[in-house]
């Protein structure tokens, strides 16, 4: 399920999102993944910095990715 979201994301990238709208869709992830896997102990907030971690890669790699071209 969580490698399905990341995919998404991926895609989402490869439209040319700005990077406010990546904000907000990571924000929606976090919900998403949050509300899927109910998670109600401690886990619950390593999954966020992990999420919130990965989204902000993703970011510094399309910033790179729009100075190259």
């Amino acid at each position: 399920m969580i490698i399905s979201l990341y995919a998404n994301i991926n895609i989402c990238l490869l439209k040319n999102v700005k990077n406010n709208d990546l904000e907000i869709i990571s924000l929606q992830m976090i919900h998403l993944i949050n509300v899927k896997l109910k998670i109600k102990n401690q886990n619950y907030l390593i999954w966020n910095i992990f999420i919130i971690f990965r989204f902000w890669i993703i970011q510094i790699d399309y910033q790179r990715m729009k100075l190259k071209r």
